[in-house]
């Protein structure tokens, strides 16, 4: 299992570095505007041949990226997952951190706007396929991404690489706080005192397939805290949607799995969710 792990590291921005402190100009650096999402803009950063991107969080999010950084930076093995690099003193409006990612020529897969195309069951599931083996190795690390959606995937010509580690937490770990993407996040993510579970990734991981390939969300109304019975309401909804939807009777099957309201309901791991998505594209291919 361990060999499985490593030889597919590069879906995850794997790179071990140490913390560096540099001053860069953003005014001097191209944007690249398909990559920004709600939280974070990007820029291009090129010193000789070297070429770099920034992610920059917008200035109403200093504080959160800021704490993102510090539990990125303290232990080891966090910073092992993503090259961290606290680019301070920002020579723009704001005096902003960062994190410094290395160039991928490619833009995520959607850019929370309704004018991508959707995409084919089976193509959508081989791009799942390669995140449910990121989400293997960040489990087996002891940390839940809570932010699994189209726009923190990357599509690349030798595969998807899953990025954005805002919203990671530990696994086991109880909290009040409200993370992820609503529309995408699971369930229990906006209930006060729950305890972090890596199948909450899965959750959204069945969202994201949902996404892809109807253009519409799991949890259509959420909010940042909905009562239970009001979430129950809402994957009902979510229920009627898919078998409304005409995709192919395997993947709703799929989708019902993943997307369960009862995390005790969804595959138990990551590795069970890649089982079942494989399991799924051989009932799908011709």
């Amino acid at each position: 299992m361990t060999e499985i792990f490593l030889k597919n590291n590069r879906n995850i921005f794997m790179d071990v570095t140490t913390t560096t402190r540099q001053k860069i100009n953003l005014s001097t650096c191209q944007r690249m505007r398909p990559w920004d999402s709600g939280h974070s803009i990007f820029y291009l950063y090129e010193s000789g041949d070297k070429e770099t991107v920034i992610k920059v969080s917008r200035p109403d999010l200093i504080d959160k990226e800021a704490d993102a950084l510090a539990k990125f930076t303290e232990v080891p093995y966090i910073i092992q997952l993503i090259r961290v690099v606290n680019v301070a003193n920002c020579c723009n409006k704001y005096w902003e951190k960062g994190l410094e990612l290395p160039l991928i020529k490619s833009i995520p897969l959607s850019n929370s706007g309704q004018n991508e195309p959707v995409i084919s069951p089976l193509q959508a599931l081989k791009i799942a396929r390669e995140v449910a083996i990121a989400l293997m190795f960040i489990h087996q690390k002891g940390l839940v991404h809570r932010d699994i959606k189209p726009e923190n995937i990357l599509a690349t010509e030798t595969g998807a690489i899953l990025f954005d580690f805002n919203c990671a937490g530990y696994k086991g770990h109880t909290s009040n706080e409200v993370v992820g993407t609503c529309g995408l996040a699971a369930p229990e993510l906006g209930l006060f005192g729950y305890s972090l579970d890596s199948r909450a990734d899965i959750f959204s991981l069945g969202g994201t397939l949902f996404e892809l390939t109807s253009k519409q969300t799991v949890l259509k109304n959420q909010t940042c805290r909905d009562s239970q019975s009001r979430l129950q309401a809402q994957h009902a909804d979510f229920l009627d949607r898919l078998h409304q939807s005409g995709l192919p009777a395997v993947f709703i099957e799929l989708l019902e799995f993943l997307a369960a309201f009862d995390p005790m309901n969804r595959p138990p791991t990551a590795f069970k969710a890649l089982l079942e998505i494989e399991r799924t594209m051989r009932l799908l291919k011709p």
